[in-house]
């Protein structure tokens, strides 16, 4: 999905696209970002997704990463590879055929979650396992509340 944001200290230039927002005079950030979904409400024209971020490649050594917050993410067919400090269990995605694998960095992010319109243009990666599933809707609800 395409992601805008404030530009703020932690913004790399990877993937990025950085502008100044007329309207403020302040930069912003834009780039291609993973989501994964976490809660679609019934009769209602959003969803909700966590985040999935590399950090740089550096995953969640990276200061100020709460490694409990995370959870590695990987593509079925793909060693998973946890750190040192990270306590939550994998969460494994199908790929879509035409996508290739997810970095070994990728952590997904349950203390954020963004709601989505229906109407906002996203690309499909793959899908979670069924057996990671239940997992991950918990995680995200650990976080949550």
């Amino acid at each position: 999905m395409l992601f805008t944001e404030a530009y703020g200290s932690t913004a790399t230039a990877d993937n990025s696209f950085i502008r100044a927002a007329p309207f403020v005079s302040e930069q912003i950030d834009t780039q291609i970002r993973r989501f994964i979904v976490v809660r679609v409400p019934p009769r209602k024209t959003y969803f909700y997704a966590c985040p999935v971020f590399t950090y740089g490649g550096g995953a969640t050594r990276e200061i100020g990463v709460d490694p409990e917050e995370h959870a590695v993410v990987y593509s079925v067919g793909e060693p998973p590879q946890l750190l040192k400090g990270e306590t939550h269990k994998t969460i494994g995605v199908i790929m879509d055929s035409s996508e290739p694998a997810l970095p070994a960095a990728c952590r997904i992010r349950f203390g954020i979650h963004v709601p989505v319109e229906h109407n906002v243009k996203v690309k499909n990666l793959g899908m979670v396992q069924p057996d990671d599933l239940a997992r991950l809707v918990f995680y995200w609800q650990q976080h949550t509340i």
